[in-house]
């Protein structure tokens, strides 16, 4: 019954992937946090997915993650979690709803597979039955006690198109399982600060502007995927971006875009890389 209406009110914000997961199976990632959180009496985590990948096409020929052509996620994960935390502290007072993206105590991804929300792909990423990996995770950590899916964790096919197609062999397999090696990813590459010129010359071999979405790409599991309806990733989509058009934008505008959590010169050095240059 609770959780049923958990689900109404879940779908009413207009949320439809989500699921439950035990709070004391999941692993830490931050101990102070869940410590804080055990203490309080923490007994559920309510596993949220918003699906970002829209019908928009892209007109440039730039590597550039479709996370980062659409507004930055965590102002719609604030704006969601304020609604649902009004909404289910009136259905189960008393109850503390405590919201999460990124942030999180706990692993985010383990979380989302033992709340049924898909599987693990050898990308390392969730990989959902509707959206494949398109995926947004945020959760709302509480002390009710609502009924967990208790999924098992299941592993994609192993197809090894993404392992084999990364183009500096970022992602390696073992016993099963993979392992992302974040100083040769590409989209951490793009993200820094300071490159060396081995780095640089990595970007512009393989256009990358902001992240690579080259092993999501390659994933079978992403053909035929639903699209998402938000108006909020779906307006404001950047379907041509060049040095200019960063340059030239406003800092209010600028600020909205994931890749703002960096200074503007970050993803103005990587579009120099190109500059002038056609990349057809």
């Amino acid at each position: 019954m609770e959780n049923a209406t958990l689900e109404k009110i879940i779908k009413q914000n207009g949320v439809d992937l989500f699921g439950v997961a035990d709070f004391e199976k999941l692993t830490p990632v931050n101990q102070r946090l869940y410590d804080t959180l055990k203490q309080k009496g923490a007994k559920s985590v309510i596993v949220l997915a918003l699906p970002y990948k829209s019908g928009h096409k892209q007109k440039d020929k730039f590597n550039m993650s479709a996370y980062a052509r659409v507004r930055d996620y965590h102002a719609r994960f604030a704006a969601l979690f304020e609604s649902l935390a009004r909404d289910l502290e009136a259905a189960f007072p008393g109850c503390f709803f405590d919201s999460y993206s990124d942030r999180s105590p706990i692993n985010e991804k383990e979380a989302a597979l033992l709340a049924g929300l898909g599987i693990r792909g050898l990308n390392t990423l969730l990989i959902t039955k509707k959206y494949g990996t398109f995926v947004f995770l945020g959760g709302v950590i509480t002390d009710k006690l609502f009924a967990p899916a208790d999924a098992a964790p299941k592993a994609c096919a192993g197809c090894d198109k993404c392992v084999k197609l990364c183009p500096t062999g970022a992602l390696t397999v073992s016993g099963g399982y993979a392992f992302l090696d974040r100083e040769k990813c590409l989209s951490a590459v793009s993200q820094k600060t300071k490159k060396s010129p081995d780095e640089l010359e990595l970007l512009k071999k393989h256009k990358v502007v902001w992240g690579c979405d080259i092993c999501q790409d390659v994933c079978p599991y992403n053909r035929d995927i639903a699209l998402c309806g938000d108006d909020y990733f779906i307006n404001g989509f950047i379907g041509d971006i060049s040095y200019d058009f960063i340059k030239n934008m406003p800092d209010e505008v600028f600020s909205l875009y994931p890749f703002s959590w960096r200074k503007k010169e970050v993803i103005l050095e990587n579009l120099s890389l190109f500059s002038g240059e056609d990349i057809t």
